[in-house]
């Protein structure tokens, strides 16, 4: 076996074994097979904590590694392909029919009690948007006329967007605590053009209203992953059962703490904490790839052919349009035991996280 292996082994062990004991002030030496020896230092930033572990062999040759130092797991639902309340399912038949023709699809059921406000947690670094200069077209910004121009009744809420129609790619800049709050709802413009997302750091997105998706979203392997959260901050919404992205007549009220519905409904005229995948009345809208993960307090809202290949957490149900699919591969999950997953509370013992260094 190769010596740089036998030493990222090494370090692995040795991160776990100094976990209770070290300190900024006090490293630990681990020692490990073969004359092998671990030095694991504590070093601490204005929000996170990093172990730094240097391994000497028995040939005096050093390999270094870093790692976050993590206060717990992130929650288990991100961790699924599909995580949605079972109460839920057992009152749509479409959900139950579509389940059962993609049993390849892990299922990760949740309680009635678990709401995006029992697993965020935005801490007090994260960057508020709220009417940033329309002349950051790289960035997130205001669309004063997007909600005018694709829905008829139009939004109560501010709207935002990312970038421009043409441009292809989007370089967000990432605070230290990893959350972006959008105060308002976010729109992803249609387009048959991919826009590419490059992070040098994980980033979770809060929406505090819907997220409108036209074109698909592709992020860069290796550097971070991206989560995009549509927050009902708890507030009732409704099912727009006509797709017309707007509360009318047909549509169905939804409790804050049931499935229950009825044809009343008080808030935003677009809803709240909804996701669509594809844009409202858009049934010939281009197939959507999103290689991210996204989480909705509201419904998931499906009008095309759309694939989403992190997690898909539902807070309320899924609804079809037209001959429009669905499709979880699954293949961008993001390892909640060992990654940071910024946003969001973590539970169980402190561990460290992926090894960065040395190959």
């Amino acid at each position: 076996m190769q010596e740089s292996i036998v030493a990222s082994i090494i370090a692995e062990e040795a991160a776990f074994a100094a976990l209770g004991e070290v300190s900024s002030t006090s490293p630990v030496m681990v020692q490990g097979p073969d004359s092998m020896v671990s030095r694991v230092g504590l070093v601490k930033t204005e929000w996170s904590q990093e172990l730094e572990i240097a391994v000497t062999t028995g040939r005096g040759k050093n390999y270094y590694y870093t790692c976050e130092l993590l206060p717990g797991a992130a929650p288990r639902s991100l961790a699924s392909p599909l995580s949605i309340r079972h109460d839920v399912v057992v009152f749509r038949p479409k959900l139950q029919s579509w389940l059962r023709s993609n049993l390849d699809v892990h299922l990760n059921p949740m309680n009635e009690d678990q709401t995006l406000d029992t697993v965020l947690d935005l801490g007090t670094g994260a960057r508020i948007v709220t009417h940033p200069s329309s002349s950051e077209k790289d960035q997130i910004r205001t669309h004063d006329s997007i909600g005018l121009l694709r829905l008829d009744a139009g939004t109560d809420r501010r709207d935002f967007c990312v970038g421009t129609v043409e441009a292809g790619t989007w370089r967000p800049r990432v605070p230290s605590s990893g959350v972006i709050v959008v105060d308002g709802n976010l729109w992803f413009q249609r387009s048959d053009k991919a826009l590419n997302v490059e992070l040098e750091s994980s980033l979770t997105v809060v929406v505090n209203g819907n997220i409108y998706f036209g074109r698909s979203i592709v992020v860069a392997r290796g550097k971070g992953r991206l989560i995009l959260v549509a927050n009902n901050s708890g507030l009732p919404g409704f099912r727009d059962m006509d797709g017309s992205g707007g509360w009318s007549v047909g549509d169905r009220a939804i409790s804050a703490d049931t499935i229950r519905s009825d044809d009343s409904y008080s808030g935003p005229v677009e809803g709240v904490g909804a996701i669509y995948l594809g844009l409202p009345g858009d049934t010939l809208g281009p197939h959507l790839e999103v290689f991210g993960s996204l989480v909705a307090g509201g419904e998931i809202y499906v009008s095309t052919a759309a694939s989403v290949h992190g997690a898909l957490v539902v807070g309320q149900g899924i609804t079809w349009f037209g001959d429009s699919e669905l499709h979880l591969p699954g293949d961008r999950l993001p390892n909640t035991q060992r990654e940071k997953v910024p946003g969001f509370k973590r539970s169980g013992h402190k561990r460290p996280g992926l090894l960065v260094g040395s190959k």
